[in-house]
């Protein structure tokens, strides 16, 4: 059931991977913004990283975010794609602090 929320679990946590899992084909702004989240909180993407995740502007949803009082760090890097094509000076994002009504 889509809207089901976990019975297990506790907090934000949980709460987190039901939206995850709720949105993880989903290809509306917010649902973007919830699987940019959860992948900065597991660690730096880059733009690369994030769009196989389906986040197809990933610079627009890291705008979003500081826009809302996340702090998001960019770095440029190099990085090969699925395909195997080199890609010079992409972004890597880096959540640096949440704002504190995300969490």
């Amino acid at each position: 059931m889509k809207n089901a929320r976990p019975q297990n679990g506790s907090g934000a946590d949980a709460l987190g991977k039901q939206q995850a899992n709720d949105t993880a084909k989903d290809t509306s702004t917010q649902a973007q913004l919830v699987r940019v989240m959860q992948a900065l909180r597991d660690g730096p993407k880059t733009t690369v990283e994030l769009r196989e995740m389906g986040i197809y502007q990933p610079p627009a949803r890291v705008k979003d975010l500081r826009d809302k009082g996340h702090e998001i760090l960019t770095a440029r890097t190099n990085a090969d794609d699925a395909h195997g094509y080199s890609h010079a000076r992409i972004a890597r994002y880096a959540l640096t602090k949440e704002a504190r009504h995300e969490r």
